[in-house]
Formats: structure tokens, C-alpha cells, sequence
């Protein structure tokens, strides 16, 4: 009778021990997705910021001599034919 009490404390120690596990790895899982998803978001930001960045120049160098920013991005369409 000993013996079986024995078994069944080590296979609760052993059911615990893979709970906590599980949640270990199920809480990393969802860490490396957080930081997946904040890397995007960082890389979005710095593109956008970019872009931004590089559109604020153009208006500004317009606005400095007096030209519209409409007439520098300006492509005539030429018809074939």
C-alpha cells in the first residue's frame, strides 16, 4: 500500500512540474509574438517617418523658391500614336 502512495505523490509531482512547463512555454510563446508584432510596428514607424521626413524637404525646398510642389511632382502623360 506504501508503494502505491509513493507512485501516485511522483505522478502528481510529475502532472505538476508539466503544468508549469506548459505555462512556461505557452507565456515565451507569447512573448516572442509581442516582439514579432513591436518589430513590425518599429519598422512601420521608421518607413513612415522616412517617407515623411523626405515629403516635410520637398515642401520645404518649394516653399524657399516659390514654386508649388504639384508642378515638381508633375509627369506629363504622352499618348502613342
Amino acid at each position: 500500500m506504501r508503494r502505491g502512495h509513493g507512485e501516485a505523490e511522483r505522478l502528481k509531482t510529475v502532472e505538476d512540474e508539466d503544468t508549469m512547463l506548459k505555462r512556461f512555454l505557452a507565456d515565451v510563446r507569447l512573448d516572442m509574438g509581442r516582439r514579432k508584432n513591436s518589430e513590425k510596428e518599429a519598422a512601420t514607424s521608421a518607413a513612415q517617418r522616412q517617407v515623411g521626413t523626405h515629403l516635410l524637404r520637398h515642401r520645404q525646398a518649394c516653399k524657399a523658391i516659390g514654386v508649388c510642389l504639384m508642378t515638381i511632382r508633375y509627369e506629363s502623360r504622352t499618348v502613342k500614336t
